[in-house]
């Protein structure tokens, strides 16, 4: 099963969250205590 794969937003900053590329995947990282997340963590 193929999973969605998110783009980051410009709108994610104001809810502090910027993002990393790994492995061309982008995964959201909080921007203050640049902990990476799961892209299955976006979407909740």
């Amino acid at each position: 099963m193929a999973t969605k794969k998110r783009k980051f937003s410009v709108d994610y900053v104001k809810f502090g969250f910027t993002f990393i590329e790994k492995d061309e995947l982008q995964l959201p990282q909080c921007a203050i205590y640049m902990k990476v997340l799961s892209n299955e963590a976006q979407s909740r």
